[in-house]
């Protein structure tokens, strides 16, 4: 009985909606059906509803969460009238991310005549696709630049700022677009400042700009030669960069053409070109490069010119890192250098006096700075003004401790080692070494190698 009853309530409400579709003509007209994803500005469209029944009450929704209808409420419609009602769509932000046309199903609930499933499509559009900026050609007789903004999509732009700037021409205004639309700005030339410039291909540059939503377009003015011969450069590439010089007759007459390029003598080792120059002169540290032509109607001399910078970028980053290297070496936190001097004495014992420098170039702390006696000589128990803190007889190890160093602060500590044995030939003492905290982290630091030669009676020091 349950099955059945179930089975029995899905049929009427099937009957129900079979019903109210048969009610209704719907027809779904696009006043501005997209949406520009970075903008806030809502997609709306009119719904032409001819009511076939009874005189109802209807309302307007969609069970998609990521968007919601306008108007709100219900909306009477008398039995045989047609109707027009502004329907405006929102999205969230979750289906502003997408890009192309994106459908979803809306219901349209009579209150006496149940409901009616539509489906609607609307455009989810980007800024930046959304125009096509062309520039108009010029001459020497020209009074004017002339740019055409058009509108790609079935949408209104109020208040867009447009920023146009170039060698030529340069200003902002605001304008507004209707859907499809496109609207030309003139900018007045300045003949004086055009006739003292060179022929060829000048890159505008135009900044849309609405709300947040921002773009820069580029667009080339060709200033074309009076003989009709219009230049065409473009460049592209960082580290290989290729170049392409193009000139074509766009007149009537055979017209003689050049095409120049100067490289210096570093730029020149690492250029190839794609025609083989018809000229080559050096001046100085520069090369002149020429490529000549006599052009019929329609026709064009193209070069491409291609600089490789790759392997002078990769030698000069082996330097620069080279150079890092080193500098991070010198600078050390804390520096250690060992000296050592000849001592005379009474007795005629062979002595020395060792001096360790402690300098820091950054703060440190927790310093421990450790030194050892070389082999067959004893310690004189006189220091000088620091004496240590610890000496092991044993190990023949000395250490001094100091709580921290500020930047450029010193420690000068000395002390004396002799013995009754001569000594022949080079003597070398050990390096000493600092054990140091920075920001939390133990690090350690050499001093340079020593050695004393007995036969010159000097010192003599030999750095890392």
């Amino acid at each position: 009985m349950e099955k059945r009853a179930v089975l029995f309530l899905m049929a009427s409400l099937l009957l129900m909606q079979i019903a109210a579709a048969t009610t209704l003509e719907v027809q779904k007209e696009s006043v501005e059906g997209v949406v520009v994803t970075e903008l806030v500005k809502n997609a709306k469209f009119n719904l032409i509803i001819k009511n076939l029944g009874e005189t109802d009450s209807f309302e307007f929704y969609t069970l998609v969460g990521n968007v919601d209808l306008l108007p709100k409420g219900f909306i009477t419609i008398e039995g045989g009238e047609t109707k027009t009602i502004p329907l405006t769509v929102i999205v969230d932000e979750k289906v502003r991310k997408n890009y192309g046309d994106y459908s979803f199903a809306f219901n349209i609930r009579g209150q006496a005549s149940g409901i009616t499933e539509e489906k609607l499509t609307i455009k989810l559009a980007r800024f930046k696709e959304s125009f096509k900026i062309s520039a108009e050609d010029i001459t020497l007789d020209s009074s004017e630049a002339v740019f055409t903004i058009e509108n790609l999509e079935n949408y209104s732009f109020e208040n867009l700022k447009v920023e146009i700037s170039s060698n030529l021409v340069a200003q902002t205004q605001e304008i507004s677009l209707k859907p499809y639309e496109s609207v030309q700005i003139k900018i007045p030339l300045d003949k004086e400042k055009v006739r003292g410039m060179t022929a060829g291909t000048y890159l505008a540059t135009i900044k849309l700009s609405k709300d947040s939503a921002k773009e820069i377009y580029e667009a080339n003015i060709r200033y074309l030669e009076r003989t009709g011969t219009a230049t065409k450069e473009e460049g592209a590439g960082f580290f290989v960069i290729s170049k392409v010089i193009e000139k074509k007759n766009e007149g009537n007459v055979i017209a003689p053409v050049e095409i120049a390029v100067k490289k210096d003598i570093i730029s020149r080792l690492f250029t190839t070109f794609s025609k083989t120059p018809d000229k080559i002169e050096r001046k100085g540290l520069v090369i002149a490069y020429a490529w000549r032509q006599e052009l019929k109607p329609g026709e064009s001399l193209r070069v491409v010119i291609n600089t490789n910078w790759l392997i002078p970028m990769a030698l000069l980053l082996v330097i620069i890192i080279a150079a890092l290297v080193i500098k991070i070496t010198l600078t050390r936190d804390l520096k250690l250098k060992k000296e050592i001097s000849f001592v005379k004495t009474k007795g005629g014992e062979f002595a020395l006096k060792v001096t360790l420098k402690a300098k820091a170039s950054r703060f440190v702390e927790k310093i421990v700075i450790i030194d050892r006696l070389p082999p067959l000589v004893k310690l004189y128990e006189r220091f000088g003004p620091i004496p240590p803190q610890k000496i092991d007889e044993k190990t023949r190890r000395m250490e001094w401790q100091f709580e921290s160093l500020q930047p450029g602060e010193e420690r000068i500590l000395t002390y004396l080692v002799y013995s009754k044995i001569s000594v022949v030939g080079k003597y070398e003492l050990p390096t000493a070494m600092a054990v140091y905290e920075r920001d939390g982290k133990i690090h350690e630091s050499q001093s340079n190698k020593v050695f004393f030669l007995a036969e010159q009676v000097l010192t003599k020091k030999e750095e890392e």
